[in-house]
């Protein structure tokens, strides 16, 4: 019989906190240990030892924090629920065992049994020469492996909060009872803040402290510990909302159906289409700071937004955004037939919000969803339920607005007629104009009026509030607040509040000194020597092989949100930091020089002075390469387009991105273009080097500008002996003279002009053939961009 007084809620909670006894049993908080219920909790093993223990630290810490937990929540069912995870008895126990097995993809559990997780005090020391609480979390980025890539060097996780640069792995590691200990102090802290919080803002905050606290704990000890036990409890909560739903529907709540396997599970896909010309189609110049920087931001708020609306219509939680980051995401819901008819609906229902707010220029694609069962998520199959999540949203793609458009029809009669009464925004060309208050010849759109509003109000925004219950106009489904205003719940942008969730906005851009946006001209003006802005666009290499193959055999489905997490963070939080506190070359902080575009799942767009942002692209490139302790498997490539401030945002980035695909066609990718020449991160590192040497010699007029324009020159010419290869048999056939003797005029030149032995050395060490001479323009294009004003 199912106790009908358990409700969703308290189980949800329960599983979030079933394993809180891990943390404190490694902390050895021995306060909260003592239970008489061993026996009613654990099991015994053969020699009348009790097993896994640390679920009677989870009862003792929930019998000492029960006034945390929110209003109107049965604090002895979680307690119950929570800490017999390990002996179940009881319908709702086994929904978290089996939560608990599934998160784990049976990496130490019978998936249709009891969990056999590993006794923590009875850890093989012999073995591993490691108590239980000594072994610290491998960083998951350091054991990544691609096929003909070098195997990589195993780092750990620093015990400490989720901030700054904390992310950064170290190589040798080992934890102790006093740094869980300390770490466990903030955490109970921060933990009581939450008290009087309601459900929905519990579980809200409580995934931001449990992310910040619990990221770098690993979930288990026994084998490779490269699973949190943030991501652990995260993805079950995840199932265990997913199993309570199923079984309530298919009126099956029992043990045995409970363990009987079956298709209980509905994976869907969400992705946002047609970012890259949403974002960057500015049709003016006006405005063209806050409009860049606000339609990023909402794409970010759409997706957040969306996401959660969507675990409200099929009653999960949000722990059930399985993954998030780049404006995609993975939800779990049931597989029930209520849900899939829901589904379809909802489907239409995002269609035509989205045909209505952004009249087909965004669009959001909503899978029909990946069916799956117990079987499909051990270890060994969940490579291949992965990759049908990723098909299935791809054939969702192609099907983008279909039951939209057969509804409603291809012509937007309204918009129409709006837009040849009052004309077209000269913003973003979509929508219909009107006269902007207070000015008489300016005219934009509503959208483009409230997009401006916010990209104004970010840079001084400390909270937020998102409205997710139902899908509103989008300047209705959120709300900006600087820290003197009061707010009774909201998101903490960039800054940790303990009893509100954590949101990390990379949006950083140079203000001046009363807070306002600088435009692209004044970032322009900021540039030494020669005026320009540049704008660099960078990804992950092989992304798509980084999560369908690079973890093999240890495939989970918590290690693949890890996986996520990680990197979106790295991208998000760590960037934001990064840009906030580190310095380009001239000692000046990058905050104050680079606008940020976009940043965060795997990708970065940044806008800036163009001298800062050449080293800012080396910098963030050695930053990813410590984050992976050096994994030869897990690279960036990116391209740099060097621009004047009036051109327009949209040809600026289609410049940045030929580049971008310029360095992806390099073999072996991990490479960066710029000044025309594709090059690896280490060239790269060198002719940036060369190129301030080269530009500090001719401000003491060491070198002369047209020795300069003579090496532009020649690598030119160096470039057309080159050709295409692909298209032309005999490329020396449609060479000139003067092209092929490059190198000899060369040498003459440094004969003449150069007589610092150095100097001379450098530079003629470019003329080895003809690619080290194309590769040579960045370092000389640097120096004259340096000096244009010789």
């Amino acid at each position: 019989m199912v106790d009908e007084n358990i409700t969703k809620e308290e189980l949800v909670i329960a599983a979030w906190l079933h394993d809180v006894g891990k943390f404190a049993q490694r902390a050895d908080i021995q306060e909260l240990y003592g239970s008489k219920l061993e026996g009613r909790y654990c099991r015994t093993t053969k020699d009348g030892r009790f097993t896994h223990q640390h679920v009677v630290y989870t009862e003792g810490f929930l019998n000492k924090y029960k006034d945390v937990l929110p209003d109107n929540i049965n604090f002895e069912h979680i307690k119950t629920l929570a800490a017999s995870h390990h002996n179940p008895s009881s319908y709702f126990e086994w929904i978290i065992s089996q939560a608990d097995c599934l998160s784990s993809g049976s990496d130490r559990c019978n998936i249709l049994g009891i969990a056999e997780c590993e006794n923590e005090n009875q850890f093989d020391e012999e073995k591993e020469k490691l108590r239980f609480y000594e072994k610290p979390m491998i960083h998951i980025l350091s054991t990544l492996h691609l096929d003909g890539r070098a195997e990589p060097e195993k780092a750990f996780c620093k015990m400490s909060e989720l901030e700054e640069d904390s992310v950064i792995p170290v190589e040798k590691c080992k934890t102790s009872k006093e740094e869980y200990k300390a770490l466990w102090e903030k955490f109970v802290k921060d933990f009581q803040k939450l008290q009087g919080l309601n459900y929905d803002e519990f579980l809200l905050s409580l995934n931001s402290l449990l992310e910040r606290y619990w990221w770098c704990i690993p979930s288990a000890t026994n084998s490779d510990a490269d699973i949190s036990l943030y991501q652990h409890t995260k993805t079950t909560a995840a199932f265990a909302a997913a199993l309570y739903e199923y079984h309530k529907e298919e009126n099956s709540e029992n043990e045995l159906s409970l363990r009987t396997d079956g298709k209980k599970f509905l994976f869907i896909n969400g992705d946002i289409s047609g970012i890259q010309n949403y974002i960057f189609d500015l049709k003016t110049s006006s405005d063209n700071a806050k409009l860049l920087r606000a339609k990023s931001f909402q794409l970010w708020a759409l997706s957040e937004i969306i996401s959660q609306y969507i675990t409200r219509q099929f009653g999960v939680t949000y722990a059930n955004i399985m993954t998030s980051a780049g404006g995609k995401f993975i939800i779990l819901l049931p597989n029930t037939q209520k849900a899939k008819k829901r589904l379809e609906e909802l489907q239409l229902e995002i269609e035509e919000y989205f045909l209505n707010e952004f009249a087909g220029k965004l669009t959001f694609i909503v899978s029909d969803g990946t069916v799956a069962s117990y079987k499909d998520l051990q270890k060994e199959n969940v490579i291949s339920l992965i990759n049908k999540i990723g098909d299935d949203g791809d054939i969702a793609k192609s099907r983008k607005m279909q039951k939209v458009l057969k509804k409603c029809g291809a012509v937007l009669e309204t918009q129409y007629e709006n837009l040849q009464k009052f004309g077209e925004c000269p913003k973003c060309g979509i929508f219909a104009a009107r006269s902007v208050e207070g000015s008489d010849d300016e005219r934009q759109c509503k959208s483009c009026e409230k997009l401006i509003e916010i990209g104004g109000k970010l840079v001084k925004s400390a909270k937020l509030v998102l409205k997710s219950e139902k899908l509103l106009h989008f300047g209705d489904m959120i709300k900006l607040y600087e820290w003197d205003e009061d707010v009774k719940f909201y998101y903490s942008v960039n800054d940790f509040k303990p009893k509100f969730p954590l949101v990390t906005l990379p949006y950083i851009a140079p203000k001046t000194e009363n807070d306002e946006l600088l435009t692209f001209e004044d970032i322009a003006n900021l540039s030494k020597g020669n005026k320009k802005l540049a704008m660099f666009k960078a990804d992950v290499d092989n992304l798509g092989l980084i999560f369908s193959q690079s973890l093999g055999e240890r495939m989970s489905f918590s290690r693949y949100a890890d996986l996520s997490h990680q990197l979106h963070y790295f991208f998000s939080g760590f960037y934001s930091w990064f840009v906030k506190n580190k310095t380009d070359q001239f000692g000046e902080f990058y905050k104050d020089k680079i606008y940020t575009v976009f940043s965060g799942g795997d990708d970065l767009c940044v806008l800036g002075t163009w001298e800062s942002v050449l080293q800012f692209a080396l910098d963030f490139q050695k930053e990813l390469k410590m984050f992976t302790n050096n994994n030869p498997s897990v690279t960036i490539s990116g391209g740099i387009a060097l621009v004047n401030s009036k051109l327009p945002v949209r040809n600026i980035a289609d410049e940045a991105e030929k580049n971008l695909e310029r360095s992806k066609n390099h073999i072996g990718k991990n490479a960066v273009t710029v000044f025309g020449a594709t090059v690896s991160w280490t060239e790269y590192e060198k002719y940036l080097s060369d190129g301030k040497y080269f530009a500090e010699l001719m401000r003491k007029n060491e070198l002369s500008t047209g020795v300069i324009y003579k090496f532009i020159d020649f690598a030119n010419r160096a470039e057309k002996t080159l050709g295409d290869k692909d298209k032309i048999a005999d490329v020396s056939e449609l060479v000139n003279t003067k092209d092929r003797i490059w190198k000899s005029n060369m040498i003459y030149v440094l004969a003449r002009n150069v007589k610092n032995d150095e100097l001379k050395k450098r530079l003629l060490a470019y003329g080895e053939n003809p690619q080290e001479m194309v590769k040579s323009r960045i370092a000389v294009s640097y120096a004259l961009y340096m000096n244009r004003h010789l």
